[in-house]
């Protein structure tokens, strides 16, 4: 018989994807100098784009996987009072996005949307649309490429799961606010190809959408430029 419900008791693979955001963040207060503003639109570093015109290496693709994980909400397992819980439920997803402004090198913010199915103890499909915040140049980019992201925007269900139910006190919503913060690895060889680690979350955002907690999916993918 499957295991339903699967437990990290010291929720390492959460932890060990903190850590990282963790480092490479500390590690971006040493990658910023004066040099980033130069080329850049009017001498002052800042550009913005244009989502509509047509791609030239800065549209983005990401196919996405993962599972669920379930009993703990989000914060919790993030201050590491609860442990990761996973259950039998998996979410598969694809996402398109591309920058609207950046910051020379090393700062953007990119709209996404993406769509995504749930398969397993739930069924539903989900929708997002978001904003990201994305850290670039850090010191391993010589011999890897990383950035960190985090979002806002909002998530839009076809359904509400007995988990919603139970963690909204039976008052769900549909739409629900997205905050899935990322941490993407790419070879310098290689840089249009990205490796991304993202815990694909949506709630009530402390009552202001709706009390209660929704769904949190611990996911890997691969994002490609074009």
């Amino acid at each position: 018989m499957g295991c339903y419900c699967c437990k990290l008791d010291t929720g390492v693979a959460m932890k060990v994807l903190l850590a990282l955001i963790i480092l490479v963040t500390g590690d971006a207060v040493f990658a910023i100098r004066p040099s980033l503003a130069e080329g850049a639109d009017n001498n002052s570093g800042w550009s913005t784009h244009n989502i509509f015109s047509v791609c030239s290496g800065n549209c983005a693709v990401l196919i996405l996987g993962g599972q669920s994980i379930t009993r703990s909400p989000l914060q919790r397992i993030v201050i590491g009072s609860a442990p990761v819980r996973f259950d039998n439920t998996q979410l598969f997803g694809l996402a398109i996005s591309r920058p609207v402004l950046t910051y020379s090198d090393w700062f953007a913010i990119e709209a996404e949307a993406g769509a995504g199915q749930r398969v397993g103890n739930m069924h539903e499909e989900q929708f997002w649309t978001a904003l990201y915040f994305r850290l670039k140049p850090f010191p391993t980019n010589k011999f890897i490429r990383v950035s960190i992201a985090a979002s806002t925007g909002l998530d839009i269900a076809t359904g509400t799961s007995a988990l919603e139910r139970r963690r909204s006190y039976g008052h769900p919503s549909l739409i629900l606010h997205d905050f899935s913060p990322e941490i993407t690895f790419a070879l310098p060889d290689y840089p249009k190809t990205n490796l991304v680690f993202r815990i694909q979350h949506r709630s009530g955002l402390y009552g202001l959408i709706n009390n209660g907690s929704g769904t949190t999916f611990l996911t890997a993918g691969l994002r490609h430029l074009f």
